[in-house]
């Protein structure tokens, strides 16, 4: 097993996702699973997934405890410019901006199943969970949107 804080996710322009130990910068685990571009990479909060979306549309969930196996997967139409990714602090949803265009996709964290697509009013090109499962986007109307997620139970 790999422990998540001693090493480097680095995703690069052939799709490949390459993870190195922090202290000797050696190369524990290459995976590709993109074709497009690696634009974006963020960890659970408990550091049990990464995930990586890229240039293709694609979306990748990788087990660290597994030597980080890619395990799930999820693909749309190619558009994915600055794809951006969030994962709410109980590791339950990830929130994925950019993937398709103006909308956010809800994604039920443990298995990239598609919980909801929230139609908005521009692209996103961040996203961050803040307290109470809000989620905050900056558009590419640089404007700041504030989402109240309902409970996990509600959210599809």
């Amino acid at each position: 097993m790999l422990n998540a804080q001693h090493v480097w996710r680095c995703g690069f322009d052939d799709g490949i996702v390459r993870i190195f130990d922090s202290a000797s910068t050696s190369l524990l685990e290459e995976y590709q699973q993109h074709e497009g571009k690696v634009l974006a990479l963020a960890y659970s909060h408990g550091a049990r997934r990464l995930f990586s979306a890229a240039s293709d549309g694609g979306l990748c969930a990788y087990d660290v405890l597994h030597s980080y196996q890619p395990c799930r997967a999820y693909a749309a139409a190619p558009h994915a410019d600055s794809p951006c990714l969030a994962v709410c602090a109980d590791d339950t949803i990830l929130a994925v901006g950019g993937l398709q265009p103006t909308t956010l996709l809800l994604f039920q964290a443990s298995s990239l199943a598609l919980l909801r697509a929230l139609p908005l009013q521009y692209d996103m090109h961040a996203l961050a969970f803040g307290p109470r499962r809000t989620l905050h986007a900056s558009t590419s109307a640089c404007s700041l949107v504030t989402i109240k997620l309902p409970p996990s139970s509600r959210v599809a």
